[in-house]
């Protein structure tokens, strides 16, 4: 890669905050210049990434694999071209392949999905602040659907120092329970109420989220929302769907708590948690290193 590839890719990179992500994209963007061998990235076209896929499905990589090679190099086109660093996107009209119905779930563990969708989202304007805040709430919080679209403004308190939290009082089974924010679900929940009173003319709502009427939305256009990000990405609707995306967050918590079962249920609120055994991925490597910690094991 030539210089200023790297460092476009650099600036792109930083946007995201887990090592293992940039890790990841940093290694699916190595071999596809790679196969480029005397053309860069920016230099690319649509032919050229149609011919890498090609190579790859000739190599035997499975669709998976193929498909999240695909989606690291679109969110990668996408930035370049919104950032005007190219004239036309070359990666736009290309989609990811469709899979079978048991192709078609998600990695649990795999959270691409969570933060393409995130890094393709503008926020410099009220409506990508307004996307941003919801798709945050769905993939860093596990709220469904309904759930979003309840939402109060009573229900949101914010301070400066003290935990960020979410009242849901229309969850499953009409079930009040209280969601604490991390960090970035705070910040982007935060930005969209900077905002909201000025997003519609007249508000008829005391709903957090609001339509260009000054309506609350409904769940099917939030459903259309998604599915529309999701586009954006190459990812046709049935792959994955909105309650995909809280299925997601559950399993992503899980691989990064221990498999907190306890933590999981008062977020997601699941009414049992044998419920919850659906979202537990253990590794040989953790499940070893469990062993050892039994008291018949140590010292020995």
């Amino acid at each position: 890669m030539t210089l200023k590839v790297e460092k476009l890719i650099a600036t792109w990179l930083k946007s995201f905050k887990s090592v293992c992500t940039v890790r990841n994209y940093q290694a699916d963007l190595n071999q596809f210049a790679k196969w480029l061998k005397n053309k860069n990235i920016l230099s690319a076209r649509e032919q050229d990434i149609r011919n890498y896929l090609l190579d790859l499905e000739e190599r035997e990589l499975s669709k998976r694999t193929r498909n999240r090679r695909l989606a690291t190099i679109k969110s990668l086109y996408n930035w370049l071209w919104e950032n005007h660093h190219l004239k036309d996107n070359p990666a736009e009209r290309i989609r990811l392949e469709r899979l079978s119905e048991n192709e078609k779930k998600v990695d649990p563990l795999d959270e691409r999905v969570a933060v393409n969708l995130l890094s393709i989202t503008k926020t410099d304007t009220m409506t990508g602040k307004r996307i941003y805040a919801i798709l945050d709430l769905f993939v860093g919080a596990g709220l469904r659907r309904e759930e979003l679209v309840g939402l109060d403004l009573k229900d949101i308190y914010i301070p400066q120092t003290r935990v960020a939290t979410i009242t849901i009082r229309k969850g499953k089974g009409d079930k009040l329970r209280v969601i604490p924010l991390a960090g970035p679900q705070k910040d982007s929940l935060a930005a969209w109420l900077e905002v909201r009173s000025d997003y519609a003319a007249k508000i008829k709502t005391e709903a957090v989220f609001l339509t260009r009427l000054g309506t609350r939305p409904t769940g099917e256009s939030i459903r259309q929302l998604v599915k529309t990000k999701l586009k954006q990405l190459g990812i046709d609707e049935k792959g994955i769907a909105v309650h995909s995306l809280r299925h997601l967050f559950a399993s992503a918590y899980n691989a990064a708590n221990q498999n907190d079962l306890v933590g999981l249920q008062a977020i997601t609120g699941h009414a049992n948690l044998s419920s919850l055994g659906i979202y537990t991925h253990p590794t040989l490597k953790r499940t070893q290193e469990n062993l050892e910690k039994m008291v018949i094991n140590k010292n020995r």
